[in-house]
């Protein structure tokens, strides 16, 4: 029963990080679109790959909390802008 229940909330927690993950994906493609820049560019500024930043606006990737850190400050905003 127990471990049931254990594999019940270690897939209802991989659902919640997946949805907060494209959550954030889109956040980050809304304001880079609104910045109109490329992913190529918002790449440059932030040190990371291009596919990087397409992996995470599709959520495919889980983000580090320095990954957002740095996307955050390319997109001049505050890191909790990108969870809104």
């Amino acid at each position: 029963m127990i471990r049931t229940a254990g594999r019940w909330c270690l897939r209802a927690y991989r659902v919640v990080g997946i949805v907060a993950n494209r959550r954030v994906g889109d956040r980050v493609r809304d304001l880079r679109e609104q910045r109109a820049l490329s992913q190529e560019r918002l790449a440059e500024l932030t040190g990371l790959s291009r596919h990087t930043i397409y992996r995470i606006e599709l959520a495919q990737y889980g983000t580090s909390s320095d990954q957002l850190a740095l996307i955050a400050r390319a997109l001049r905003v505050e890191i909790g802008s990108l969870f809104s």
